[in-house]
């Protein structure tokens, strides 16, 4: 069953078997994992996310549609980001300075703090965009989907997705400014 793809494995799923969902779910974890932490920028929030998508997935199979237009990472991502929309929906806006390393290979103390305040401003830029544009920046530049792939999980066309993303290239470049980084 290793050898399945996922529309494969999902139609077993959908069958109730539980080795094809353990499969997926190691299959795609660290992706999925990796979307949801950018949106909570917390490990045990995006955990918890991660864990109520495959759960939902787990126990509602039948909502994914292996005829339809988006393939089953396409879709899910879609699963994963509405609930990190909801869990911030759910929060109030909070500045969190995460506490996890950021591999540096240069060995200078000062070079790693100014690349960790640089990230923390980028994250606290990114958060400040509207929910469409810092949707379209995390699928788009961060996660590397193509444009058309975050269409279909935003709902949006091609060019739309396309235009958020520059109008948030162009915040975020204010945004570093004003932080004191320059372009």
């Amino acid at each position: 069953m290793e050898s399945f793809d996922d529309i494969s494995l999902m139609q077993e799923i959908q069958n109730g078997n539980r080795g094809a969902f353990s499969i997926l779910v190691n299959r795609h974890s660290q992706y999925f994992f990796a979307i949801a932490y950018r949106f909570a920028n917390n490990r045990d929030t995006a955990e918890d996310i991660l864990q109520n998508a495959f759960l939902k997935l787990w126990e509602r199979p039948y909502k994914f549609d292996p005829d339809g237009a988006a393939g089953f990472k396409t879709w899910f991502a879609k699963v994963v980001i509405n609930l990190c929309l909801d869990d911030r929906r759910a929060r109030k806006p909070i500045v969190v300075l995460d506490d996890s390393e950021i591999p540096d290979d240069r060995d200078s103390a000062a070079d790693i703090i100014d690349r960790q305040r640089k990230y923390i401003a980028l994250n606290n830029a990114i958060k400040k965009l509207p929910a469409a544009q810092q949707t379209a920046i995390n699928l788009g530049c961060i996660e590397d989907l193509k444009y058309e792939d975050v269409g279909k999980i935003m709902k949006k066309s091609t060019s739309a997705v396309k235009v958020l993303i520059m109008r948030a290239k162009e915040q975020l470049k204010i945004s570093m400014k004003e932080y004191g980084y320059a372009a």
